[in-house]
């Protein structure tokens, strides 16, 4: 188990097959932002809408 305390706009990084846990310690909400993705590069278009 490892325990680190964040700051506003940190970030951490877990790598695929580990189990993990947040827990939030403050007494205001806190903002939680996870991207999803794989090893393989992807082809990126970009469109007028």
């Amino acid at each position: 188990i490892q325990e680190e305390r964040l700051g506003p706009k940190d970030v951490i990084f877990n790598p695929a097959g580990q189990e993990h846990y947040f827990g939030n310690e403050g007494v205001t909400d806190g903002v939680f932002m996870m991207l999803v993705g794989t090893s393989q590069a992807e082809e990126v278009n970009f469109r007028a809408a």
